[in-house]
C-alpha cells in the first residue's frame, strides 16, 4: 500500500494520478487509461486541508539570554491553552530552561476525535472508537534535527539545542467531487463537490493517523522550513491534501465515466458579418429589381402592334407584336437604326420594322445595298467628312439616298450628305455665303505618314497587362517566395511532381493562437478571386484593343472597292459585338454567320468575331478556373519553427562564483567548505545552497529543473524561464550513475538457526572479497552470532580515489587528494531505520534484528551535454554527450561526498525497502543521479542557448498544380493578346487625318489625328453613326465628324434637333411604319431627310393613335423606297 501511494505522489503511478484543483487534491485516472483523446465526466474522492499555526497557540520557554545577543524562535512547551495538553507528544527527554531539549519529538499527524487524541502508538486503535467525523481534525508535529535547521525563521545563530519544530493544526474535508476532463486544454476541471460520508472519511483517514506517509510530509517541507517562508502552513495543507489522497488510491476502484466525448478537428468558415450579409443583400437586390422591372413591364405592354398578314413571313394569318419588344430592340441595340437607314429594295422595310428581333430589322442580301466603307466624302456643299461611305457597285446609296449611275470617281465627288432646308440652315444661322467661304478653306484630308510604327492604344494595353499579367506574376512570385520549405524542398519542380503548390500562409494572430483556434485567408484564392472579377473589365478593354486590330482592316479594305467590305448588318453586328463584348452580341453575330442566305462575310468580321468569343470564353475559363481551385485547394495547419534573434539564456554552464577556480593544492570548491564543532561541512552557513539543491530535488526549483533521459539526469531551465514556447538546442551538465549490487560478494552471517524454522537472509559482515574491507562502514558496535547487530551503520555515499576510501567523516577532506577523474568511483551503504526485515515479503517472520541494509559499487560519469528541447512536444532530447573534465568532476561529486544528498536516498528509496531484485538498484542509480545533480545547481549560471526558433501554427495553403498554373496561363494569355494587338495596331497606325485649324475647337493650329483611333470609335460606340445621321444645325459637322471622342461626335443643343421619339409614323409614300420620329417643333428630320412643315402635319394627322392596345397598320399593295 505504501509503494502505491508514494508512486502516486510521486506521479509515477501509472493507473492512477493526483490532481490539484482549487486547493483540493483529487484521484484521476492515470496515463495506462489512454483517456487523453476524450472529455468525460468522473465521480471520484477529493481532499481539502485547511491549516493554522499551532505554535502560536501554544506556551514557549523564556529566552535565558537576551534577544540582542541570542535572537531564537523560542522552542515549545505546552499546547495546553489551545486544548491539546499532551502536545507536542514525547515519550522520554525534557526540555531544559538553558534551551536544552532531549526530548523523542517525533513527525506525527495526530487525529483528533472529540476529547481523545490518537495516532502515537496504534494509529486509529488509540482511540475508543476510530470513527471520525466529516471535516475530520488533526494536529501535526515534525521535528528537523539537523544542526542546519537551527537558523530559521529570522534566527540566524540561535544558540538553542533544540530543532526547529513545526506544529500546525488541519481541518481535513473528504469530498465526493465530480470531475471533468477537457481534453483539448488538456486539464481537468472540478464541477461539483459535495461532503463525503463519515464513514468513508474515517476510512480514508485511516493510513494518515497510522503514520504512513509522516516522515515523507517532513522531507517534503524541508525547503519550504529552510527558507523561513511565511506561507509555510498553506504549503503545509496543500501537502497534506496531496498525500492523505495519494494514499488512498489502493482503497479506491474504477467506475464507469459519463458525458464521455471525442474531440475532432472541425474546420468552422469565419465569415465577417459586413461582407456577408452585403453580398446577400446585392443578391436579393438583384433579384427584387428583377421582379420588379418584370411587373412594370408586365403592367405596361399594353400597346400591341397589328401586323397583317401581308407583312408576315408565311402570310398566312394577322399577327401582334408588343410595342414594348421593338422599342426595347431600339434600345439595346444598334441594328433596327442601321435597318431604318438601310430599309433594302425588297420593300419588307415595314414588315421589318415590327419584328422583335434585331437581326430581323436589317434587310441582308448579296444584292441590293452595298457595302459600308469608312473615310472621307464630300457633303452636299463640297466639303470633306469622315465617317460612313458605300462601296462598290454602279449605284451608290448612302443612308436612303439613291444617286444614278456614274462613274465612280464622280460618284465619290457627287455624294453628299443629306441636305438642310434652308430653313434650318437659318435656325443654325448659317447661310450659304458661309459654305461657299468655307469650301476656300483647307479641308481635312487623309495622308500616309512616313513613320510605320505609332503608339495607339498604350493605356488600355497597359491597364490589360497589369490587370492580368500583374496578377498571374504575383501568383507565381508568391508561389515561389512562400512556398514552405519543408513540403516542397525542390521548390517548384518539386511541387508540380507532387501535384500542388503548399504555401505558407502568413502566421496567425496571438488571440488565435491562445485560443487554440487560427484562421487565415489563402491567399492564392484570393489573388484568383480578384483576378477572376477584374478580368471582366480587362476583357472589355481587351476588346477595345481588338477593335484596333479591326479598324486597321476595315480602313484597308474601304480604301480598295474590289476588297470584301461590311454590310450594314455586319456593321450593326460589329458595333455591337465590338461595343459590349456580351453574351447576346455574341450569340446574334454567330447566328448570322450561320445563316444560309447572307451577304460575303469579310475576313476581319470573322477575325473580330473569334477575338471576341475567345475573350468572352477565356473570361469565363477564369471564372471556372478559380470555382476549380477554390473548390480543390485546402488549409492544412502545421507548426513551423521561425527563428528567434533576440538572445535566449536557456544553455547552463558552471560558475565559480561561489566555489572558486580550480586549484589542485586545495580541496575542490574550497570556498564552501568549512569547519563546523571539529568537523568539515559544505556550505553550512549557505542556507540557499541547501535549499535550493532541495527545491531542485523535489521539482519546486522555478529556476532549474532535473530531467532524466535515457539514464542521464541533465539540468534543464526552470518553468519561470518561460522558454516552453521555444525550440532551441543547449549546453548544461548531466550525470549517469551505474551502480552494481556489492551484497552477493560480500560476507554474510551464518544463519543461527534453521531457515525451516526462521526464514530470512542473514546480514553482510565484511564486503574485503569484493575488494571493501572497510564496508560495511561503522564506527561502533557489533555484529553477534545470534543476529543482534547494534553496528552504527549510517546511509553513507563513499568516494573512492585510489586505495582510498572518504566520505565517512569530512567529505572530500577524508582524502589526501580530494580531486577525483572521471568517471568517479563510489560505494554506497544505505540503512533504513526504525525498520526490520519482517517487513520483507520473502522473510516473514525472521527474528534478524538488523535492518534490510543495501551495498552497491557506482560509476559516477559527469557529462558535458548538447540537449534539445521541443516544445510541441514538451521533450528533452540528449543530441550529444561527451565526459566533464576531471576538475569539474571533482567539484560536482563534492556536496554528494559530504553526504548532503543522504535524506534524498532514503526517501527515494524507501518504497523498495522490501525488493531483492534489481528495481531496487535501478532506482539507487536514479536517486543518486538526481541527488547529486540536485545538490550542484546554487554552482550553475545561465548561458545563450542556439538554434533558438519559436514554433508557430501555420495554415499551409495546398493547391493543386492543375488549376493553379492554368490560371496563370489564362492570365498571360490575355497579356499577350493585348500585346499582340498593340504592336499589330500600332504598326498600322499610318493614316493620318489633317484637321485644319478652323475645325478644331481650340481654333489655333492645326491638327493630326489618327483615322485609326476615329474608325475605332465608329466600330465599338453607335454614337458616330447617330452623329452623321443627325449632324445638328450649328454647321460643325466636319469638325465633329472626326473628333476621336464618340461623346462629341454627335450635335446636342437646345434648338435644331432635340428630342427622339419611338413609335408609328407615314413613310414617304404614306406606309406607317415603325421606327424613330422626331417630337416636338414644326421642323422634323428623320433618318438624315429633311421634311417639310406640311410633310410634318400630314403625318401627325394621319397618324393612328397608339394609346390603345393595338396600333393599327394598313395594308399596303406596293412597297419601295424614298425616291431621291
Amino acid at each position: 500500500m505504501y509503494r502505491e501511494g508514494f508512486d502516486t505522489i510521486s506521479g509515477t503511478n501509472s493507473d492512477v494520478t493526483l490532481e490539484y484543483i482549487n486547493d483540493t487534491a483529487i484521484l484521476v485516472p492515470g496515463s495506462n487509461r489512454n483517456f487523453k483523446s476524450q472529455g468525460f465526466s468522473i465521480s471520484t474522492q477529493g481532499l481539502h486541508v485547511e491549516c493554522t499555526n499551532l505554535g502560536d497557540e501554544c506556551d514557549k520557554l523564556q529566552s535565558p539570554f537576551p534577544v540582542s545577543f541570542v535572537p531564537s524562535s523560542r522552542p515549545i512547551t505546552n499546547c495546553s491553552k489551545a486544548g491539546y495538553p499532551h502536545f507536542p507528544y514525547y515519550t522520554s527527554g525534557e526540555l531544559q530552561f538553558s534551551g536544552w531539549d532531549t526530548r523523542n519529538i517525533q513527525n506525527l499527524v495526530l487525529g483528533i476525535i472529540g476529547s481523545e487524541m490518537g495516532g502515537m502508538l496504534n494509529g486509529t486503535a488509540d482511540f475508543s472508537k476510530g470513527r471520525t467525523s466529516n471535516p475530520a481534525t488533526t494536529i501535526v508535529q515534525l521535528r528537523w534535527n539537523s544542526t542546519n535547521l537551527w537558523s530559521n525563521h529570522g534566527t540566524p545563530g540561535s544558540r538553542y539545542l533544540n530543532a526547529q519544530d513545526l506544529y500546525g493544526r488541519c481541518k481535513m474535508t473528504y469530498l465526493d467531487v465530480i470531475a471533468q476532463y477537457d481534453p483539448i486544454g488538456v486539464r481537468w476541471t472540478i464541477e461539483e463537490t459535495s461532503l463525503s460520508r463519515p464513514e468513508l472519511a474515517s476510512i480514508f483517514w485511516t493510513p494518515m493517523i497510522f503514520q504512513l506517509w509522516s516522515d515523507d510530509l517532513r522531507y517534503t517541507l524541508i525547503p519550504y522550513i529552510l527558507t523561513g517562508q511565511p506561507d509555510v502552513f498553506n504549503t503545509l495543507a496543500s501537502w497534506m491534501s496531496k498525500y492523505g489522497m495519494a494514499y488512498t488510491a489502493p482503497l479506491l476502484k474504477f467506475t464507469a465515466a459519463s458525458n464521455i466525448t471525442t474531440p475532432q478537428p472541425v474546420a468552422l468558415g469565419l465569415y465577417p458579418v459586413a461582407p456577408t450579409l452585403l453580398f446577400v443583400g446585392c443578391l436579393y437586390i438583384y433579384s427584387i429589381t428583377a421582379l420588379v422591372i418584370f411587373f412594370l413591364s408586365c403592367r405596361s405592354n399594353n400597346r400591341m402592334i397589328f401586323v397583317p398578314r401581308e407583312f408576315t413571313r408565311k402570310k398566312e394569318r394577322d399577327k401582334e407584336s408588343s410595342a414594348l419588344d421593338v422599342a426595347q430592340a431600339w434600345l439595346t441595340d444598334p441594328l433596327p437604326l442601321v435597318g431604318s437607314v438601310f430599309p433594302g429594295r425588297d420593300g419588307r422595310h415595314v414588315a421589318r420594322s415590327v419584328k422583335s428581333d434585331p437581326l430581323r430589322q436589317v434587310y441582308d442580301s448579296k444584292w441590293g445595298l452595298g457595302k459600308v466603307g469608312i473615310g472621307l466624302y464630300k457633303g452636299s456643299k463640297g466639303e470633306m467628312i469622315f465617317g460612313l461611305m458605300r462601296q462598290s457597285h454602279s449605284r451608290v446609296r448612302r443612308y436612303g439616298q439613291q444617286f444614278l449611275s456614274v462613274h465612280e470617281d464622280t460618284a465619290i465627288q457627287e455624294e453628299v450628305a443629306p441636305q438642310l432646308s434652308g430653313s434650318e440652315l437659318q435656325r443654325g444661322g448659317k447661310s450659304d455665303e458661309h459654305y461657299s467661304s468655307s469650301l476656300k478653306r483647307p479641308q481635312i484630308e487623309i495622308f500616309l505618314s512616313r513613320r510605320r510604327f505609332r503608339v495607339i492604344g498604350l493605356l488600355p494595353t497597359l491597364c490589360v497587362v497589369a490587370i492580368t499579367g500583374g496578377a498571374a506574376t504575383l501568383v507565381l512570385v508568391w508561389l515561389c517566395v512562400f512556398q514552405d520549405p519543408v513540403e516542397n524542398r525542390g521548390g517548384i519542380l518539386s511541387a508540380l511532381r507532387n501535384g500542388s503548390f503548399v504555401i505558407m500562409e502568413p502566421s496567425t494572430s496571438e488571440e488565435f493562437v491562445l485560443s487554440r483556434t487560427q484562421t487565415e485567408t489563402l491567399r492564392i484564392l484570393l489573388f484568383s478571386a480578384l483576378a477572376s472579377h477584374i478580368v471582366s473589365v480587362a476583357s472589355t478593354v481587351l476588346v477595345t484593343l481588338l477593335a484596333y486590330r479591326a479598324a486597321t482592316q476595315w480602313l484597308r479594305a474601304s480604301e480598295d472597292p474590289d476588297n470584301v467590305n461590311l454590310t450594314p448588318i455586319q456593321y450593326g453586328l460589329l458595333v455591337r459585338t465590338l461595343g459590349s463584348g456580351s453574351l447576346m452580341s455574341i450569340i446574334n453575330s454567330l447566328r448570322y454567320v450561320r445563316r444560309s442566305k447572307r451577304g460575303e462575310v469579310p475576313w476581319f468580321f470573322k477575325e473580330a468575331l473569334v477575338g471576341v468569343t475567345g475573350v468572352y470564353l477565356l473570361t469565363h475559363v477564369v471564372g471556372l478556373v478559380d470555382l476549380w481551385l477554390h473548390s480543390s485547394a485546402k488549409a492544412v495547419s502545421v507548426i513551423r519553427s521561425i527563428p528567434f534573434e533576440l538572445e535566449a539564456r536557456y544553455g547552463i554552464t558552471y560558475s565559480n562564483n561561489k566555489c572558486g577556480p580550480f586549484n589542485k593544492t586545495e580541496l575542490p570548491c574550497q570556498k564552501l567548505i568549512k569547519p563546523i564543532l571539529g568537523r568539515m561541512l559544505f556550505a553550512p552557513e549557505s542556507v540557499l545552497v541547501i535549499s535550493g539543491s532541495y527545491n531542485t530535488i523535489l521539482d519546486i526549483n522555478p529556476y532549474l529543473k532535473l530531467e532524466r533521459i535515457n539514464g542521464t539526469v541533465i539540468l534543464v531551465p526552470g518553468p519561470t524561464i518561460n522558454y516552453q514556447s521555444q525550440e532551441f538546442d543547449l549546453n548544461t551538465h548531466g550525470l549517469r550513475v551505474q551502480c552494481v549490487n556489492l551484497e552477493d560478494r560480500c560476507e554474510r552471517l551464518a544463519a543461527p538457526l534453521p531457515q525451516f524454522l526462521v526464514r530470512g537472509e542473514s546480514p553482510v559482515t565484511n564486503c574485503s572479497r569484493a575488494g571493501y574491507p572497510r564496508i560495511p562502514y561503522y564506527s561502533t558496535g557489533e555484529l553477534s552470532h545470534s543476529g543482534s547487530d547494534t553496528r552504527n551503520i549510517d546511509t553513507l555515499v563513499l568516494g573512492l580515489i585510489g586505495d582510498e576510501m572518504g566520505g565517512m567523516i569530512n567529505g572530500t577532506a577524508d582524502f589526501s587528494s580530494g580531486w577525483t577523474p572521471n568517471p568517479a568511483s563510489t560505494v554506497v551503504q544505505i540503512r533504513w531505520p526504525q525498520a526490520t526485515t519482517h517487513d520483507t515479503a520473502e522473510s516473514p517472520g525472521v527474528a534478524y534484528l538488523n535492518t534490510p541494509d543495501l551495498y552497491a559499487t557506482c560509476s559516477f560519469t559527469y557529462l558535458d551535454i548538447v540537449a534539445h528541447y521541443d516544445s510541441l512536444e514538451a521533450e528533452w532530447t540528449i543530441l550529444e554527450a561527451s565526459p566533464s573534465s576531471p576538475e569539474l568532476a571533482s567539484v560536482f561529486w563534492t556536496p554528494l561526498i559530504f553526504q548532503l544528498g543522504r535524506n534524498h536516498l532514503l526517501h527515494s528509496l524507501k518504497p523498495y525497502t522490501t525488493e531483492s531484485d534489481g528495481q531496487s538498484v535501478e532506482m539507487l542509480e536514479a536517486a543518486l543521479a538526481r541527488a547529486n545533480m540536485g545538490l550542484v545547481t546554487s554552482l550553475m549560471k545561465f548561458i545563450p542557448a542556439s538554434n533558438v526558433t519559436t514554433p508557430r501554427p501555420t495554415a499551409l495553403g495546398v493547391y493543386p498544380a492543375a488549376p493553379t498554373l492554368l490560371l496563370v496561363t489564362c492570365l498571360y494569355l490575355y497579356s499577350l493578346i493585348a500585346i499582340a494587338a498593340f504592336v499589330l495596331a500600332s504598326a498600322s497606325n499610318n493614316r493620318i487625318i489633317f484637321v485644319p485649324r478652323h475645325l478644331t475647337r481650340a481654333g489655333e493650329r492645326d491638327e493630326e489625328r489618327s483615322a485609326l483611333v476615329v474608325a475605332e470609335t465608329w466600330l465599338t460606340d453607335p454614337l458616330p453613326f447617330i452623329g452623321s445621321l443627325f449632324p445638328g444645325g450649328d454647321g460643325r459637322e466636319v469638325a465633329r465628324s472626326v473628333e476621336t471622342d464618340p461623346l462629341r461626335q454627335v450635335y446636342d443643343g437646345s434648338w435644331g434637333l432635340e428630342k427622339v421619339g419611338i413609335g408609328l409614323y407615314r413613310w414617304i409614300n404614306g406606309e406607317m411604319i415603325f421606327g424613330l420620329r422626331r417630337q416636338t417643333h414644326p421642323r422634323s428630320r428623320r433618318h438624315g431627310r429633311v421634311f417639310s412643315i406640311k410633310d410634318v402635319e400630314i403625318a401627325l394627322q394621319d397618324k393612328l393613335p397608339i394609346d390603345g392596345d393595338a396600333a393599327i397598320t394598313p395594308p399596303l399593295t406596293a412597297a419601295g423606297e424614298a425616291a431621291p
